[in-house]
């Protein structure tokens, strides 16, 4: 399995993330030049959750990649055969509502404030929704991943 997370700027989200990539051992790729000030500082929350000895521990359970850019990944991956799915509140189609059987998609997430932007979500192949309530504009970041990723798992058999 493979998650993008764009932009995400808050340390303490990005490494709960990080801990559910673990989990179910999903490689992760993080977009974004921010991202690498923050990196010690996730791999330090992780340390605490993961109950390893030091920080640089987490590059043994987590598999974390680094591209410059949303646009340069979504490129890589396309050209490889890949679904582009990315999620937005504005979808149609539900997250249910999609084949993850098989195992040709990336999951992209944008930052916790604004999403990803129309720019980006104009590069997917699919775009997803969470389903809730109307007057709530979108869930913590981890909650959202770990909604959809789980579905994936669940239709692929839970195949770590």
């Amino acid at each position: 399995m493979i998650v993008v997370l764009d932009c995400i700027r808050k340390a303490q989200n990005l490494a709960a993330v990080m801990r559910l990539m673990a989990a179910t051992n999903a490689d992760v790729y993080l977009t974004g030049d921010v991202l690498r000030h923050d990196h010690r500082k996730v791999k330090n929350h992780m340390q605490k959750w993961a109950r390893l000895n030091n920080p640089d521990e987490v590059d043994k359970i987590v598999n974390v990649r680094y591209v410059e850019t949303l646009q340069e990944l979504i490129k890589n991956f396309r050209s490889q055969g890949y679904r582009i799915i990315g999620t937005t509140p504005s979808a149609d189609t539900i997250y249910t509502e999609l084949d993850y059987s098989r195992d040709d998609f990336v999951l992209i997430f944008g930052p916790e404030v604004s999403g990803l932007s129309q720019e980006k979500l104009d590069m997917l192949d699919v775009k997803l929704r969470i389903p809730m309530r109307n007057d709530i504009d979108s869930l913590n970041l981890t909650n959202s991943v770990s909604i959809i990723l789980y579905e994936a798992l669940r239709q692929q058999g839970f195949k770590f």
